[in-house]
């Protein structure tokens, strides 16, 4: 490689070093790293703890399973970061492109980046999966040469992929690429048909019928040879053998993406304008939008003022509207991920089968709820970071505007629970009356799920796409955030709860009928989630108060 592009290498890393030192300088950024090695800590000692593992893996099955594995990890990278791999930043694009680098070399300083970032994710698979090694060593090399391989191969299939989209190319290179292509898709034909006549699509069966093809044993032939790595016992028969196998498919592929450097820059340039228009995106905290530009015709009628929470609200509220292709999308995920609860009560049934499938169904849609949702619908001052200042300039109060930016998510999240808890009722009848039971609570409970949510966020603000930087930083960040918001909704949920239960017992001391001393016990539980609300929302706008974008807003 030029050296030029080493030292950039170098200066990337010593830069990343820089930003860890740096957010450890604080005290906050020092114990959001503290927590994150110690939970990396604790992660290592519980996987690579030889006494959690009862058994010792079996060579043969590791051998007979080991390819698929390398093989869904191949296609990840291929399928859902090909175009990444081939991606440079906007100041890349400046300094480099002009530069005097030719195609080539840009190629391999790209190549030289991914095998870095094996080499470090090799890491977490050795510790993660090394167990089923021969040694901890041999399996980071098995590791390392499978993502090496993943990455070379994807930079390879988005250059081929160019190639045959363009004209200019020669027709028998786009005839090879057709064919080749359509032997793809026969073989997976012949590959699909056995398991669909034999039922066994869902089962590990199919990997039997995979295994026995033709197409099946081309297509795992390089994964073969690196589980015969993993797995090897002698050093030069087994290990630096097949080693060197694998290291030439590595050097084929690489061969192949240098045969069509041509195609690098324009693949490049355009992945790279897709993946800025993606982080700008994501900035903004609208990650939900599946393009970068949203129908702008899309428009709701003026809410009432509110003292100004009204037209916060609005706000945000046309933000989701124009993100409602990815709503939708979101939504189609949310109902196939109920589709294990659906299925476990389709299979037998019982009384004590349909309270299993009850809790199931409610147990993960909370966690859902909790943790994954919210993460999703960021339209409140998560997606308004860029926007603080303007925010703070406006004569409005900080409780108003609080208010506001937790509206619109409320909204959409109270539209996505009825609308998902209401097919699964239908699917499964058991589910009905808790249906008609957290209807009312839905208000309450979803403003204090998005009031907790901005107020940690106060507490502590980052921007949407500084997760990718500083990963150790973020995850103690991460947990920290975690074990706040819980702590919130616990500090609401326990004092709900109890009186509840106080509300339950007095109504059956006082002889009530069920459904009164029910609904008594309901509306004080009610009435307690509306009083933590408010106390989180007003916290949350005393921090949003004391904010002050020229110190607290993030780098």
């Amino acid at each position: 490689m030029h050296s030029p592009l080493v030292m950039l290498t170098w200066l990337r890393f010593r830069g990343w070093g820089r930003r860890l030192i740096q957010s450890a300088r604080t005290g906050r950024g020092l114990l959001f790293l503290i927590i994150g090695i110690v939970m990396i800590g604790l992660w290592v000692v519980s996987v690579a703890n030889p006494y959690a593992h009862r058994s010792e893996p079996d060579t043969t099955t590791v051998l007979h399973y080991a390819p698929f594995f390398m093989l869904g990890i191949t296609l990840m990278f291929c399928l859902g970061s090909g175009r990444k791999s081939i991606c440079f930043s906007a100041p890349e694009i400046d300094f480099l492109f002009p530069g005097p680098f030719s195609r080539r070399r840009l190629l391999v300083y790209k190549m030289s980046m991914s095998l870095v970032h094996s080499a470090m994710l090799g890491v977490v698979l050795t510790i993660w999966q090394g167990r089923f090694g021969a040694s901890y060593p041999v399996a980071y090399l098995a590791f390392l040469l499978l993502l090496t391989f993943s990455n070379v191969l994807s930079i390879a299939i988005s250059l081929a992929w160019e190639a045959a989209g363009d004209p200019t190319t020669g027709k028998p290179i786009r005839i090879g690429f057709a064919l080749l292509g359509l032997a793809a898709i026969g073989g997976a034909i012949t590959v699909l048909v056995p398991i669909l006549q034999n039922n066994a699509l869902l089962s590990l069966d199919a990997l039997v019928y995979v295994r026995d093809s033709v197409f099946g044993r081309i297509l795992l032939i390089p994964f073969d040879a690196m589980a015969l790595v993993l797995t090897g016992q002698r050093l030069i028969e087994d290990v630096l053998l097949w080693t060197g196998v694998v290291v030439v498919m590595i050097g084929l592929a690489g061969l192949l993406a240098l045969r069509l450097d041509r195609y690098f820059v324009e693949a490049s340039l355009a992945a790279s304008i897709r993946l800025e228009a993606k982080m700008a995106r994501a900035k903004s905290g609208h990650a939900l939008a599946v393009s970068a530009s949203g129908p702008a015709s899309l428009t709701l009628p003026m809410l009432p003022r509110w003292n100004g929470a009204g037209v916060i609200a609005w706000r945000q509220m046309i933000n989701a509207l124009r993100c409602f292709k990815g709503l939708l999308i979101f939504m189609c995920i949310l109902a196939v991920s109920c589709g294990p609860a659906l299925y476990m009560t389709s299979r037998v049934g019982g009384d004590e089968t349909d309270s299993r499938a009850v809790g199931f169904i409610f147990g993960i849609g909370g966690m859902w709820l909790v943790f994954f949702i919210p993460m999703m619908l960021k339209f409140d001052f998560r997606s308004d970071i860029e926007q603080m200042d303007f925010l703070k300039s406006l004569p409005i109060s900080p409780f108003a505007v609080v208010c506001g930016q937790v509206i619109a998510p409320t909204i959409v999240l109270i539209g996505l629970i009825v609308v998902l808890v209401g097919i699964v009722s239908l699917a499964v009848p058991e589910v009905q009356p808790y249906y008609w039971m957290i209807l009312p609570f839905l208000l309450p409970g979803a403003t204090l799920l998005f009031a907790a949510e901005n107020l940690v966020f106060l507490l502590a603000p980052i921007r949407p796409h500084a997760a990718s930087t500083d990963s150790v930083n973020m995850m103690g960040r991460g947990m920290v955030m975690v074990f706040a918001k819980v702590g919130i909704l616990l500090g609401a949920a326990i004092p709900a709860a109890c009186v509840g239960a106080i509300g339950a017992f007095t109504g059956q001391g006082l002889g009530l009928a069920r459904w009164q001393w029910a609904a008594m016990s309901g509306a004080a539980v009610w009435i307690v989630l509306c009083i933590a609300t408010y106390v989180v929302l007003r916290y949350a706008a005393q921090l949003y108060d004391r904010y002050d974008p020229a110190v607290h807003e993030p780098a």
